[in-house]
């Protein structure tokens, strides 16, 4: 599985990709269509739900509950460990971020 958070991952690990792999992608940022034959698009709108819950930048956290939920694990470890980063923050800061990792 891999994570394109930009326009130049797939081609940076394109090489890399075996048949079936999925590829999560914002399909706001990469196209669709350059995605490499034989691979699962899964198309996820990585900064709108970022920007939603709370700032682009939790685009990557967006991608994490996308990935466990594709795998079908559990997203309570990633819950904790974000409670558990963001403990020194504001309690807002956390509950914005686990809510993007559940709207993944």
């Amino acid at each position: 599985m891999l994570v394109a958070l930009s326009e130049d991952t797939v081609p940076l690990h394109e090489e890399v990709l075996t048949p079936g792999a999925v590829i999560v992608f914002d399909p706001d940022v990469v196209d669709a269509d350059s995605l490499p034959t034989g691979t699962t698009a899964a198309p996820v709108p990585l900064d709108a739900v970022a920007r939603e819950h709370g700032r682009p930048i939790m685009r990557n956290t967006v991608a994490n509950g996308a990935v466990l939920a594709l795998l079908g694990f559990p997203l309570e470890p990633l819950v904790e460990s974000i409670e558990t980063q963001f403990a020194s923050k504001p309690a807002e800061v956390a509950a914005s971020n686990v809510e993007a990792a559940r709207a993944g």
